[in-house]
């Protein structure tokens, strides 16, 4: 009978040292009947801990079918057709460095299922994922889990996640050993992040924030001649925050950027235009970068030099001295942070600590009308999501615009939703 153990527990309880322990076969707190064992089993680590390799998903995932034993033409066939499933078929040749975190995502989980290993290791494949990839990565891992897919007699999958919301993809798996192990941890109240906002004494801006837009704009992949936007046109305005939907490879990502002027090389505007209060810009410019505060989907890399505390990253002039005093009392009490430097944190706790001072900072911040983030939910625990989703409410209700790139859109309810699936071809 193959095993499934699940390891859930908010940011910062240690889920993913446990999952590297176990990977390296060193003492742990998980029973000693479930360690693997290095040789045979495969790790699949959280994006953000991946590099970016400059190599082509179709020949990445060739090699560990032919390590496996199959043939060269048997690897194709068989990359060929996870490709096909998952449908990423224009990934064959796309660069590793250029796909979305959803994708990469998707792609690493079969790599991980394609080793021919004994027992798979992975941490927390569901958090850049759209709902219709999280069942079609669960679908996976409960054929790989039986007998026919590698002809195993039994077989490990051993996962770790933030959210007790995600274990119901696994709770009705028929015939497997199941084992839930919960770690303790620090959550986070939401109400202290209406508390924090309102502790800032916040001035009117002596103009209106600037209205964005974009205006048919049409974007194509240079290489593959791959249409991205087929005529998406919206406006964005202060006061507001706006939820960016769409599946995995739908461009978000590359939307926010577009707004921002940050067209990549490999992308080509084809037609449509970017606006900016009133005032049209025909192609791509940085036009609104001085009044935007932005955070990229891999942001956990943004503040790990730093050291102190939350308050010695924040611009200090910006704030009144009752406000600076209130988030040091906070941090003193241990409600947001506590002695560890950020380099000592886990991804999860970076992210929130990088978006929570994103958003701080905009709030504070006269010359500031938009905050731009790309999936701030993404690996945090539902009370450090609802915390951000919190705070992003306040900000807004103070003028400011934000705009998210989001797979949990009802994280924040009062958000408008603007699909991309409606506007992009695949």
């Amino acid at each position: 009978m193959s095993r499934i153990t699940i390891i859930v527990g908010p940011n910062g309880s240690g889920k993913s040292v446990q999952l590297t322990t176990l990977a390296t076969n060193a003492p742990s707190y998980i029973p000693p009947n479930r360690h693997p064992h290095t040789s045979q089993y495969a790790l699949v680590q959280q994006a953000i801990n991946r590099p970016f390799i400059s190599n082509r998903a179709l020949s990445l995932l060739r090699t560990p079918l032919v390590m496996s034993g199959r043939t060269l033409s048997e690897a194709d066939t068989a990359a060929e057709a996870l490709l096909n499933r998952f449908s990423l078929p224009h990934l064959r040749y796309a660069d590793m460095r250029a796909l979305s975190g959803g994708e990469d995502q998707v792609l690493q989980v079969l790599l991980g299922v394609s080793r021919g290993a004994n027992g798979l290791v992975v941490d927390d494949p569901f958090s850049m994922l759209d709902t219709s990839k999280k069942h079609e990565i669960r679908a996976l891992l409960s054929e790989y889990l039986s007998q026919p897919f590698h002809n195993k007699a039994s077989t490990d999958l051993i996962l770790a996640v933030p959210d007790d919301a995600d274990v119901q993809f696994f709770h009705d798996l028929p015939h497997h050993d199941l084992l839930f192990i919960h770690l303790p941890g620090v959550h986070l109240d939401p109400e202290t992040a209406t508390l924090l906002v309102r502790a800032a004494k916040c001035h009117p801006p002596a103009r209106p924030y600037p209205e964005l837009g974009a205006s048919k704009l049409t974007l194509t992949t240079r290489n593959i001649r791959r249409m991205l936007f087929a005529s998406f046109s919206y406006n964005f305005f202060p006061g507001h925050i706006y939820a960016i939907t769409g599946a995995n490879g739908s461009g978000k990502s590359l939307f926010l950027r577009t707004l921002l002027g940050h067209l990549p090389s490999s992308i080509e505007l084809t037609s449509g235009k970017l606006t900016y209060s009133n005032t049209s810009h025909y192609g791509i410019s940085g036009c609104i970068s001085p009044h935007v505060i932005f955070v990229p989907q891999h942001c956990e890399t943004l503040l790990t030099m730093y050291t102190p505390s939350i308050a010695a990253l924040i611009n200090k002039d910006a704030y009144q001295p009752d406000f600076s005093t209130y988030i040091h009392q906070l941090l003193q009490h241990g409600v947001l942070w506590d002695s560890r430097s950020l380099s000592e944190a886990s991804a999860g706790e970076t992210r929130f600590v990088t978006h929570l001072i994103a958003a701080l900072s905009a709030l504070a911040r006269d010359n500031i009308g938009w905050l731009i983030v790309d999936e701030p939910d993404a690996y945090l625990d539902p009370t450090r999501r609802q915390f951000l989703g919190r705070l992003f409410k306040e900000v807004a209700a103070r003028g400011k615009g934000i705009i998210i790139a989001t797979h949990r859109p009802k994280e924040y309810p009062t958000a408008v939703e603007v699909s991309l699936d409606r506007n992009t071809i695949q």
